[in-house]
């Protein structure tokens, strides 16, 4: 699978995750990747949920948007965001997000 194919099965992810509210326990999540604007709820506040979660509060959380707004990337890396990714995603970023996911995945 290329890593265009990778970032499309986790952009999902979380939604699908918060809409069913509950994990399996033999579920593999090793990264959640969100925009920051959806709906129903922010990226920051899925980022608080899953930060306050003692199931979930491990688990890599990258956010991403168009918008470029210091106050709001701060605001999520100190709520512990991993990264804050501005659209359009580039190849580069999609390159570091998959060595994480590996180095993740090894542990």
């Amino acid at each position: 699978m290329d890593m265009m194919h990778i970032m499309h099965a986790c952009i999902y992810l979380p939604y699908v995750i918060m809409i069913s509210k509950q994990i399996k326990q033999d579920d593999s999540v090793h990264m959640i990747i969100t925009d920051y604007c959806m709906p129903e709820m922010s990226g920051y506040e899925l980022l608080k949920r899953v930060k306050e979660s003692a199931e979930l509060r491990e688990i890599p959380v990258v956010l991403m948007s168009s918008e470029n707004s210091p106050t709001r990337i701060r605001r999520c890396l100190e709520e512990g965001a991993e990264e804050f990714l501005i659209k359009p995603v580039r190849a580069s970023d999609v390159s570091r997000l998959c060595s994480r996911l590996v180095s993740t995945c090894r542990r």
